[in-house]
């Protein structure tokens, strides 16, 4: 069965490029500085954000140093008309942190859409001040000259302080999105190569069939 290498290949390439994940790390660029602070967390933290492509999430996470476990936390993403205001809530999930410095992150799938602007907020549930037991890392902007940065997927728009993210910000939190973009289907490269992969098959077939005729 000389057609079976051919078709094989074209269907590996195309399951390669549909099972491709993307990490999104918002920490890096010219919107954060080297010496980012850790600082304590307030009320809470978020980001205005541009997506460029439609973008599949299934986990969300922020860098953080917990000292002692805590609960009552959650995510939430809102609508926005231009990145630098939340609107109406849109999806939420709620967990709890576990001791440790670096990125937590938390099951949460929600579908961003291409052309759309969000606002994503990590607050505790009770919307309580958070003190100095819990920071967060995150890079300075200068409101009058801050430039959004573009991460391929997303840009970045502005950053938020506060459980109800209501006022901008001169803080960036670290932000960590794990998921799949637009281009986590099968590209028309690809497409061809498995059309090829089976118009070969069938010559093949066809000629083996003449053959035996």
């Amino acid at each position: 069965m000389k057609f079976v290498p051919t078709l094989l290949a074209a269907l590996l390439a195309t399951v390669s490029l549909s099972s491709h994940a993307t990490l999104l790390t918002l920490d890096q660029g010219r919107v954060y500085s080297s010496g980012y602070d850790n600082g304590g967390m307030g009320g809470g933290r978020g980001v205005g954000v541009l997506f460029n492509q439609n973008f599949s999430m299934s986990a969300l996470g922020i860098d953080l140093n917990v000292l002692s476990a805590q609960q009552g936390f959650k995510f939430s993403i809102y609508s926005s008309t231009n990145g630098h205001t939340a609107g109406s809530l849109l999806s939420s999930v709620s967990f709890n942190l576990n001791a440790g410095s670096g990125y937590q992150n938390q099951a949460f799938n929600f579908s961003f859409l291409q052309g759309s602007y969000y606002v994503i907020n990590f607050a505790r549930s009770d919307s309580a001040w958070l003190g100095s037991n819990l920071g967060t890392k995150y890079s300075w902007e200068d409101p009058g000259s801050f430039v959004p940065h573009n991460y391929g997927a997303l840009t970045v728009i502005e950053g938020f302080e506060g459980a109800a993210p209501s006022n901008s910000n001169p803080l960036l939190p670290h932000m960590q999105l794990v998921g799949g973009g637009s281009n986590n289907v099968p590209e028309p490269g690809s497409l061809a190569l498995l059309a090829a992969g089976l118009l070969a098959a069938g010559a093949l077939r066809k000629r083996a069939a003449n053959t035996q005729a």
